[in-house]
């Protein structure tokens, strides 16, 4: 299980994402849970993630990094879920 999201996290890290189709409250959200993801304030980042969420729950872009941040905590059972999620988009260049 463990295999399969390493590999569903080194997938999407090879995607950039462009912040210009997200609201701008939820880029910042987003930007903020990615600073706070890189200080290691990992569960302050799943809460920005969360509330970005909230605000755009159709983003694969969001449902993304709230895996990373789960995937980085420990918390496989919710990265799963976060991963699947991201992985249901009628975009298809991901």
């Amino acid at each position: 299980m463990i295999k399969i999201i390493f590999k569903l996290f080194c997938l999407f890290s090879f995607i950039c994402f462009s912040t210009n189709t997200f609201a701008a409250s939820v880029a910042g959200d987003v930007r903020e849970g990615n600073r706070l993801f890189e200080e290691k304030k990992i569960d302050e980042a799943i809460a920005k993630y969360s509330e970005a969420q909230e605000e755009a729950p159709d983003s694969e872009i969001v449902y993304y990094n709230l895996g990373a941040a789960h995937y980085k905590k420990g918390n496989y059972e919710e990265a799963i879920e976060s991963f699947t999620r991201a992985l249901i988009t009628d975009d298809r260049d991901l």
